[in-house]
């Protein structure tokens, strides 16, 4: 991003763009937003929208990319590709929509208090549990947690939190023993920090909560010492 020569000597020392090399793209959403108007950074109005625009390009976030994109071209056209893009997009929604999930009525109904006193260390809620009582599968399952990765590719956070959440109760996706559970607890902090302020005055605690956890899965997962290290500085 450009700055003026007013602010130079300082935004030299903004560290924005190396930390974009190593964050999830929908993290840097929050970073712009620190950055645009900062009063000594000083960055361009133009390239802010620039780099968000490169940011939300690869997402699913396809309304927010085609305002940004007639924003900056001062038009009310739409490209081929986002348009292309957007059809998609909407097209996964409706199937999804329509989709008669029982795992998402169970997880209504347990949120309900339907099934209290059910689960426990002897009777935990399992993928046989759900096969015999709600008719769930493996595969049900995780087709449930592609739906909530599509769902925070849509900037759908709060969604993202809530499947996440329910996910994770599952025993077989308990993030020590499961590849998939380990994804969705590092899919579950990064949604947490992207929820609103407004509304979720609590999110940071909930967020270090659930980074405590991510540090217990590190330490007892068995990875090896590089991956281990690279998770740390994820």
């Amino acid at each position: 991003m450009a700055e003026s020569k007013a602010s130079e000597s300082t935004a030299q020392y903004d560290l924005t763009n190396t930390l974009a090399k190593y964050l999830d793209l929908h993290l840097m959403f929050p970073l712009l937003e620190f950055v645009d108007g900062n009063e000594f950074l000083k960055y361009s109005p133009e390239d802010i929208q620039k780099a968000r625009l490169a940011l939300v390009q690869p997402t699913n976030m396809v309304e927010y990319a085609i305002e940004i994109y007639q924003e900056l071209n001062n038009t009310k056209d739409v490209p081929a590709d986002m348009a292309t893009l957007r059809d998609s997009v909407y097209r996964q929604i409706e199937t999804y929509e329509s989709e008669d999930s029982a795992l998402r009525t169970f997880f209504t109904d347990l949120d309900a208090g339907k099934y209290a006193n059910t689960f426990s260390e002897q009777q935990p809620l399992n993928l046989a549990w759900l096969s015999e009582n709600v008719g769930v599968k493996q595969e049900d399952v995780e087709e449930y947690y592609k739906c909530a990765k599509f769902e925070y590719e849509c900037g759908q956070y709060e969604t993202t939190t809530q499947m996440l959440t329910n996910f994770l109760q599952i025993e077989e996706y308990k993030v020590i023993t499961s590849e998939l559970g380990f994804k969705a607890l590092w899919g579950k902090f990064a949604a947490l920090i992207l929820l609103p302020n407004e509304g979720y005055p609590n999110k940071w605690d909930m967020a270090m909560t659930e980074l405590d956890k991510l540090k217990n899965a590190i330490d007892t997962r068995g990875d090896n010492d590089k991956q281990q290290l690279q998770q740390r500085t994820w």
